[in-house]
């Protein structure tokens, strides 16, 4: 829901091939009457492992040099590090994020 507040927990941790385990505990709060008084009403959490095939990010081969130079700009912009703030996902985003998780195998409770 639109003010809904959702908070998480992402957990890395790094292996020797280059690749990552992700533990990820994400908790949807109360929202409207009666959300004065707390409570969570979901939490889900889920673990990644980035090396299986469906995380990996694939390019196609460049033919040009302009091309490959564009290319190359655009693969540093999606490689920089992006800031997530967990507590303010609206509900499209929530949602994303929860059907990412399902397909991700994730658990929810």
């Amino acid at each position: 829901m639109a003010g809904q507040e959702i908070t998480g927990r992402l957990h890395m941790v790094a292996h020797n091939a280059q690749s990552y385990t992700l533990y990820l505990t994400l908790s949807a709060k109360m929202w409207g009457p009666g959300a004065e008084q707390g409570g969570v009403l979901q939490t889900s959490t889920g673990k990644m492992e980035l090396k299986e095939p469906y995380y990996r990010m694939s390019q196609p081969q460049v033919q040009t040099q302009a091309f490959a130079a564009t290319q190359d700009q655009q693969s540093q912009q999606l490689m920089q590090p992006q800031d997530m703030n967990l507590q303010s996902l609206d509900v499209e985003a929530a949602e994303i994020l929860r059907q990412e998780l399902e397909n991700a195998d994730v658990q929810i409770q």
